[in-house]
């Protein structure tokens, strides 16, 4: 676990020189091309993109998810790099009735209505 772990982080430390900020939410310093980012988790644990979603701050937030439940959690800033906001073990789908999911129109998005909810 303590070698998967240090091997994640020495491969994703790749591009840190040259990236001067980074989002709040990963600051963790393991940022670089998203490109490169996804190949290394690839091709070192299995993972592939399984959701997607556009943050308020306009950042792509990608789950990448491996079959032996290994998970990554990439924040993608438009022009910048990508950089991994967490990672983990144990990751679990679960299923969702589309006839009881319901989503507002993008448009209907406000952060604050959403930080109301869960304070």
């Amino acid at each position: 676990m303590i070698a998967k772990t240090a091997t994640r982080i020495a491969l994703l430390t790749v591009g840190l020189a040259a990236v001067l900020t980074a989002p709040a939410a990963a600051q963790t310093g393991d940022c670089a091309p998203r490109d490169s980012i996804l190949g290394k988790l690839q091709h070192a644990f299995n993972e592939k993109t399984v959701n997607v979603g556009v943050t308020a701050k306009g950042e792509l937030l990608e789950v990448l998810v491996a079959p032996s439940g290994s998970w990554t959690v990439l924040i993608s800033i438009p022009g910048g790099p990508t950089c991994v906001a967490s990672h983990g073990d144990g990751w679990r789908a679960i299923e969702v009735n589309p006839e009881e999911h319901v989503s507002a129109p993008a448009t209907a998005w406000d952060p604050g209505e959403r930080a109301a909810l869960v304070h």
